[in-house]
């Protein structure tokens, strides 16, 4: 399995988990609590990465 994809899955995973308890916290006591933003904030920045990293792999087959 490629960085990337780990990146991916692993974002997407972390921005439901987190969204999800967020929204749920949410609408039963109608706050919103800072902790679960950070935590759908690296799920983003984690999914987002997930598109700028490049493989060792596909810079060698590039450069030769």
């Amino acid at each position: 399995m490629k960085v990337k994809d780990v990146l991916r899955y692993f974002g997407v995973s972390v921005m439901f988990l987190f969204g999800a308890i967020s929204l749920i916290k949410y609408v039963k006591e109608d706050e919103f609590f800072m902790n679960l933003l950070i935590g759908f904030t690296l799920g983003i920045i984690l999914f987002i990465a997930s598109f700028l990293v490049k493989e060792e792999n596909e810079k060698k087959g590039k450069s030769s």
